[in-house]
């Protein structure tokens, strides 16, 4: 499996079988190159149009839409309903944590959580074995929050997203550093990528759980 990182919430995960899965694409109001981009699977977490921008995206994809499980193209997709706010979305909406698995390994996006997860959420999403996690607060959990939601979820790898970078420089959300200083805490190991794109081996996954940030392109 190859996870690629677009930048703010949007990443590509492609399997052995050369399927692709494209999460939450951004419009332009969050300052990142726009994803143009061929995907046979898209999800997006809510209908905001920083998470849910189809228009560079090439026609012929499927959709998942809601929570009801799908399998599609060797991807098996679910939902867990949650809420953009900590207001049971009374402020900002509902979010949907897409549950991901393929090549024997499982994913969870978190996309714009709003909230620490319940009990109840927290056993739908189950094994984990890669966590894309809101860390930027504002819009989302902050940092603080982000860590304890890591650390419920319990990823062998946790990958950060949703913070302000060169390119987001204008969105009022704070950078990844809060979140990173508090794994480290946690005794999370933390790497930083050079590159935009994380390979994974369901054989060869990480003993110990770490904290992966990713490069964007």
């Amino acid at each position: 499996m190859k996870i690629n990182y677009h930048g703010h919430s949007c990443f590509t995960v492609v399997l052995e079988n050369g399927a692709s899965l494209l999460l939450d694409p951004y419009n332009g109001s969050v300052g990142y190159p726009l994803v143009e981009r061929k995907a046979d699977v898209v999800t997006c977490s809510h209908h905001h149009g920083d998470h849910h921008y189809l228009e560079n995206i090439v026609p012929g994809y499927r959709l998942v839409e809601g929570t009801d499980p799908v399998t599609v193209k060797g991807f098996t997709i679910y939902g867990v309903p949650t809420s953009h706010d900590a207001n049971h979305g009374a402020d900002r909406g509902d979010n949907i944590v897409y549950c991901v698995e393929g090549d024997g390994i499982r994913l969870a996006h978190l996309g714009d959580l709003g909230h620490m997860l319940s009990q109840e959420q927290l056993e739908a999403i189950g094994r984990c074995d890669v966590l894309m996690v809101p860390v930027g607060g504002y819009y989302t959990i902050d940092a603080a929050t982000a860590a304890q939601v890591t650390d419920a979820i319990k990823p062998l790898i946790a990958i950060p997203m949703h913070y302000r970078t060169a390119c987001s420089a204008d969105m009022p959300i704070a950078t990844e550093e809060a979140y990173l200083s508090m794994m480290r805490e946690n005794e999370y190991a933390i790497s930083a990528l050079s590159s935009t794109q994380l390979e994974l081996d369901p054989e060869d996954m990480p003993r110990a759980r770490r904290v992966v940030l990713m490069e964007y392109k």
